[in-house]
């Protein structure tokens, strides 16, 4: 179980550094947190902003698994 604190850490991290992300990246990080069963509303609306941007690069199984992740 990570802690809270942990998981504010990573979160802060990720959102700096979220627009460096590929579409396999937005894809783990939210297939990560659904594992974890952490749910964060301003962390799936940055994934979802920079996917929009990446929708060209995103493979089908990517795109998939973003879909059933969200």
């Amino acid at each position: 179980m990570l802690s809270k604190c942990l998981v504010n850490v990573i979160l802060m991290e990720i959102c700096a550094r979220i627009h460096e992300c590929s579409p396999c990246s937005l894809t783990s990080i939210l297939w990560a947190f659904d594992e974890l069963g952490i749910q964060r509303l301003k962390l799936m609306q940055k994934v979802g902003a920079v996917a929009s941007l990446l929708i060209e690069q995103f493979k089908s199984k990517e795109f998939l698994k973003f879909n059933w992740a969200v």
